[in-house]
């Protein structure tokens, strides 16, 4: 599971967590949500990755992660489903970022 991968633990709520830590949960919830079909929770999620991408200077990954939030609203699974593959895309290139050291 990517979630392991990604090392996601915890929750992307509690104060402390690293950027990668907190990007890392919240794209693994993404992922959850959309396994479980879950299109109101996966459109929170994204939200919510959103605020966090603005936050860390992520522009690329924040609007992918609108789109996701689009996608969730209108119920459109084939477009959520290439929408969500790109963000875990991105979302490698940025934990890779974010955890280099320096």
């Amino acid at each position: 599971m990517r979630a392991r991968r990604l090392g996601a633990a915890g929750s992307g709520r509690r104060r402390g967590l690293s950027p990668a830590c907190d990007l890392s949960v919240r794209l693994s919830r993404i992922e959850a949500q959309l396994a479980a079909c879950a299109f109101g929770r996966l459109r929170i999620e994204a939200r919510g990755l959103h605020r966090l991408a603005l936050r860390l200077g992520l522009s690329e990954m924040a609007r992918v992660a609108a789109s996701v939030e689009d996608c969730a609203a209108s119920g459109d699974a084939a477009a959520l489903g290439a929408v969500v593959a790109r963000l875990w895309r991105i979302g490698a290139g940025a934990l890779a970022a974010l955890r280099r050291p320096g």
